[in-house]
């Protein structure tokens, strides 16, 4: 799966919602049962800040992933993240870890539209 690919083998990623998932084989498996299911799924990144260096790279910033959920409504989750990555030898980036949260001072579109 393309998503794994973006990680190193010995990547973990760590989200509150799900259990820590470690390496490229987990990853796959975590992106196939949790995110294939979400209909018409976008993810938009806003990158707070960057710090590079010759091997690491680190990536602070806000998200909002959005999808229609089984009866069609829209659903967005806003959150946070920080990304850590690894150069690798043939000079590409890969992340190493990966943690997120959602954010609790923004609730969702579809609670909103109920107001």
């Amino acid at each position: 799966m393309a998503y794994a690919a973006l990680y190193t083998d010995t990547a973990v990623f760590e989200w509150p919602a799900f259990n820590t998932v470690r390496g490229s084989t987990e990853l796959a498996a975590m992106a196939r049962g949790n995110w294939a299911s979400l209909n018409d799924m976008d993810l938009r990144l806003t990158v707070a800040a960057r710090r590079v260096a010759p091997d690491h790279a680190t990536e602070f910033g806000a998200f909002e992933q959005s999808w229609r959920d089984s009866r069609g409504v829209r659903m967005t989750e806003f959150g946070r993240y920080v990304a850590f990555l690894l150069r690798q030898a043939d000079g590409s980036w890969r992340m190493d870890r990966f943690f997120g949260f959602e954010d609790s001072t923004r609730r969702p579109s579809a609670a909103r539209a109920g107001h």
